[in-house]
C-alpha cells in the first residue's frame, strides 16, 4: 500500500498497479488514509519542481482570500459591538439617572390630597393615621421624612383625624397660625382659609394646640373645643355638644349661628354664590340641619325658617323676601 501510495504521488503507476491502489482505497479504513497523507504532508520530501507557479498563486489567493473574509468579519462584528456599547452606554446611563431622579423626586416632594367642593375622601397615612377629609381641603406630606422622628402634615380645610399612637414618633399639624402635637387621639379639625377662626374639637385623648402668632398654646382633654382667632391669635376653649362631625353623616349641623354664616357654609359645600336681598336681616340665628348631598333640599329649608324664596340660576342663588315673590308670579 505505500509503494503504490508513493507511485501514485510520482505519476509511476501501471494500469494494474493503479487497479490494485482503487481496491485498498475501498476496503482500507478513512482513518488509515487520512493518517498516511499526513505523515506524507508533514514529514517526506515533496518534490514540486514540476508545479506551475501560476497554478500555485491560484491556489493560494484562493486561501488567502476565504482567510481574509474570515478575518474581515470577525473585526467588523467586533466594530459593531464597539458602536453598540458606545451608542448604548450614554443611554443606559441617561436612563439610569432618570430613575434616580425621579425615585428620589418621589421621596423628597409632598404627597398631596385635595378634595374639591361636595368631595369627600378617606385615606391611611404611612403610619396607620386615618384621615377623613371634608370638602374643599389638602393635605400635604413628604414621605421621605415622615414617621421617622417625627409625622408632620400641612392641612387646610376640614377632616376627622384618627392618629395612631407612637410615643416616640409625635404627630404634628401645621396650618394657618397654629400647630397641633399629638401623640395618639381623634378629633375633628376646621382650618378653613376663608374663615376668621379656626376649630378643633376632641374626641379622645389629648392634644396641644399652639398660637404661632402668640406663642401661646392649650392642652385639650375630650368633649373641649379649642377656637382660634385668625387676627388675634387668641385661643378659646369651650365644652360643648359636638356637632363638628355632622359633616360626616353628610349634614351641616348648626347651632344658634347668624344666616350669613349659615350661608358661607352652604356656598363652600355646594361650590355656589348666594346673594341675599337688601330687606333679609342676615344677624338672624338659625339652629338645624342642612344636608350636604342635594341642594334643593337645603334651600327649602332655609326658605321655611326664613320664610324667603330662593332663585337659582346655574350656580348662582339669590334669597328674597317671599311676599315679594308672589307678588313678581
Amino acid at each position: 500500500m505505500k509503494d503504490l501510495d508513493q507511485k501514485y504521488r510520482n505519476d509511476n503507476l501501471s494500469i494494474e498497479e493503479l487497479s490494485e491502489l482503487q481496491h485498498c482505497f475501498g476496503r482500507e479504513n478513512i482513518d488509515k488514509i487520512e493518517d498516511a497523507m499526513y505523515k506524507h504532508w508533514m514529514f517526506d520530501d515533496i518534490d514540486t519542481t514540476d508545479v506551475d507557479d501560476i497554478r500555485i498563486n491560484a491556489i493560494k489567493k484562493k486561501v488567502d482570500s476565504k482567510i481574509a473574509r474570515q478575518n474581515v468579519f470577525k473585526i467588523n462584528m467586533i466594530r459593531v459591538l464597539k458602536v453598540a456599547v458606545v451608542i448604548m452606554l450614554p443611554v443606559f446611563i441617561t436612563i439610569s439617572i432618570y430613575l434616580y431622579v425621579e425615585n428620589v423626586n418621589y421621596f423628597t416632594e409632598e404627597m398631596v390630597v385635595v378634595t374639591g367642593p361636595g368631595e369627600k375622601t378617606s385615606m391611611t397615612l404611612p403610619d396607620g393615621t386615618k384621615v377623613t377629609m371634608n370638602y374643599n381641603s389638602q393635605l400635604c406630606y413628604r414621605p421621605n421624612s415622615y414617621n421617622k422622628k417625627e409625622r408632620e402634615i400641612k392641612f387646610y380645610g376640614e377632616a376627622y383625624f384618627e392618629v395612631s399612637k407612637r410615643k416616640e414618633c409625635p404627630f404634628y399639624i401645621l396650618s394657618r397660625n397654629f400647630k397641633v402635637k399629638v401623640l395618639g387621639t381623634s378629633f375633628n379639625l376646621s382650618a378653613r382659609e376663608n374663615s376668621l377662626t379656626a376649630e378643633l374639637a376632641l374626641d379622645t385623648g389629648s392634644v396641644l394646640f399652639t398660637s404661632v402668632k402668640t406663642g401661646k398654646n392649650v392642652i385639650l382633654q375630650p368633649s373641649q373645643t379649642a377656637i382660634l382667632d385668625y387676627t388675634t391669635g387668641g385661643i378659646t376653649v369651650t365644652t360643648k355638644e359636638n356637632v363638628a362631625t355632622a359633616w360626616k353623616r353628610g349634614d351641616l349641623e348648626f347651632r344658634n349661628l347668624p344666616l350669613i354664616d349659615v350661608l358661607k357654609k352652604v356656598e363652600e359645600a355646594f361650590a355656589v354664590q348666594i346673594k341675599l336681598d337688601t330687606e333679609i336681616s342676615t344677624n338672624d340665628l338659625f339652629t338645624g340641619t342642612l344636608p350636604t348631598a342635594r341642594l334643593n333640599e337645603a334651600l327649602e329649608i332655609i326658605e321655611k325658617s326664613y320664610n324667603i324664596k330662593a332663585v337659582v340660576e346655574g350656580r348662582n342663588i339669590v334669597f328674597i323676601k317671599a311676599d315679594i315673590a308672589t307678588v313678581a308670579r
